[in-house]
């Protein structure tokens, strides 16, 4: 199957989104209340990490001190597994977004409350993510496990040093290994939106079928929303110096909830043609109810 280009994706998403755009948004928003929440915790508690930016570019060590410090605090423990805790909370949330914007390029009328469509799958969809992220990143992590017993144990510089080189040039191409992968993994969530009650290893398998081939057009879909994010980018930081901080991040909500919508309905009518041209039992069906 011809794919369709990125414009022709992006003006198929801005047909579907119009005619729901408010309800989109507060779909959208409600996806974003954990992390919100988790925000105002942080905000009335002092659970924020030091993210002083002059102290970094000045002394970096007294930085990285400062912040251990903080992590290893009861104080860092808290805001670990609370930043977890909502983290995993925003997953379901998620999916619902996604579930809406296939609703809508269906045709079919969406809800606020579809936003919580996929909450009785929590388990299954936070379990997809952990998956997805190990068979992206295990290269990386047996990296990890391999060199830094190395370093920590070896004494002769020579060899630390070649071992650090080496080390160093196995992140880059495992990195590289690991977004190709990732891209492997890129339709996963949407296919799961589709059809909920399907096995976390048969969307991988699915996924990794449909998405073979495609990893260049779905970046370059992604990439199309470059002139949006610098938009965004440029109008928070023109807020930022008229009218201050706490209008600032207002402004940069809204406008990220707007694009959330946009680019999300792009990439589920990316996935759509996808499953559309490989159709099977389990990359196929509608949104839960």
């Amino acid at each position: 199957m011809l794919m369709r280009t990125s414009k022709e994706y992006r003006q198929t998403a801005w047909s579907a989104i119009k005619p729901v755009l408010p309800i989109m948004l507060l779909i959208f928003l409600v996806a974003s209340l954990p992390q919100l929440i988790f925000m105002f915790i942080q905000t009335a508690f002092g659970l924020m990490p030091p993210m002083d930016t002059d102290l970094l570019l000045s002394d970096p060590d007294a930085f990285v001190a400062a912040y251990s410090a903080f992590m290893s605090s009861s104080k860092g423990i808290t805001y670990s597994l609370l930043n977890l805790l909502f983290t995993l909370m925003t997953i379901p949330l998620s999916l619902g977004t996604i579930g809406a914007a296939q609703h809508i390029l269906r045709g079919e009328d969406v809800l606020v409350r579809h936003s919580l469509a996929y909450i009785p799958y929590t388990f299954r969809a936070i379990w997809l993510q952990i998956c997805t992220t190990f068979y992206a990143f295990w290269p990386m992590l047996l990296a990890y496990v391999v060199a830094i017993p190395v370093l920590l144990t070896v004494s002769s510089p020579d060899i630390m040093l070649l071992t650090a080189i080496l080390f160093f040039i196995a992140v880059i191409a495992t990195l590289v290994f690991a977004i190709m992968r990732l891209y492997l993994m890129a339709a996963s969530d949407y296919l799961l939106a589709c059809n909920p009650n399907t096995s976390v290893s048969e969307i991988m398998r699915t996924s990794r079928t449909i998405m073979k081939g495609n990893r260049m057009n779905f970046f370059l879909l992604e990439l199309s929303f470059i002139g949006w994010n610098l938009l965004i980018a440029v109008l928070d930081s023109a807020v930022l110096a008229m009218a201050g901080y706490t209008l600032a991040n207002v402004c940069s909500m809204l406008l990220s909830l707007f694009l959330g919508v946009y680019m999300t309905t792009a990439k589920a009518a990316f996935v759509n043609d996808l499953t559309a041209a490989a159709p099977s039992d389990n990359a196929s069906g509608k949104m839960t109810e």
